[in-house]
């Protein structure tokens, strides 16, 4: 009797070594494939270790798969993050011709931005002025604002308008203005500032 359970333990002992040392090799070491043989009748299904050397009986076929299935369809696109917002410092300048002066600068990343422009314009002499202000980047083409002075009752007003900018690289939207009168009266450009949200696209309708 204890022969016999002797036996027995050491048989149970051999499968579990056994087992152990399939496991370790299943799935394959290098390629993460797993192999199975399945009777052609009964479709029972056993998982072999081809490392180890192990095939498929003939009446049995071999079907493998990885562990790690294939991707998956690509979700949806999520909704866009909150926009940034960019803002230069208060600057001034003389506006005394019919050339465009620069009167502010911001410095932007690469994309397309709606850009506001803000300036307090002063017209300090008994002369007539009239302002023309616009916003580039890239394009040497300014969005357009427009302000009128008549020195008898427009000493002084603020300009604001909003214009988009694109930049196909890292770089400076301007704010600049001219003087359209062919003797101007210098206008000061006091507390100019340019302000730019960062858009996904821009789309003119």
């Amino acid at each position: 009797m204890k022969s016999r359970t002797a036996i027995l333990g050491a048989a149970v002992a051999t499968l579990a070594v056994g087992a152990g040392i399939a496991y370790a090799a299943i799935p394959h070491s290098s390629t993460g494939v797993i192999t199975a043989c399945y009777e052609r009748h009964t479709l029972m299904l056993r998982v072999v270790d081809v490392e180890a050397g192990r095939r498929c009986f003939a009446y049995e076929n071999q079907i493998s798969w990885n562990q790690q299935g294939p991707p998956g369809v690509k979700g949806d696109t999520g909704p866009r993050g909150p926009s940034d917002a960019i803002v230069s410092p208060l600057q001034e300048a003389t506006i005394a011709s019919t050339n465009m002066t620069q009167v502010a600068e911001l410095q932007l990343g690469a994309g397309s931005y709606l850009v506001t422009a803000t300036v307090q314009l002063v017209n300090g002499s008994s002369k007539s002025a009239l302002v023309n202000c616009g916003v580039a980047g890239d394009e040497p083409v300014y969005g357009t604002g427009l302000e009128a002075f008549d020195a008898a009752n427009h000493y002084a007003d603020t300009l604001t308008f909003t214009a988009p900018v694109t930049l196909a690289a890292a770089g400076t939207a301007r704010l600049a203005c001219q003087n359209n009168v062919l003797a101007p009266a210098p206008v000061s450009a006091h507390r100019a500032r340019l302000s730019a949200v960062q858009v996904a696209t821009l789309t003119q309708r």
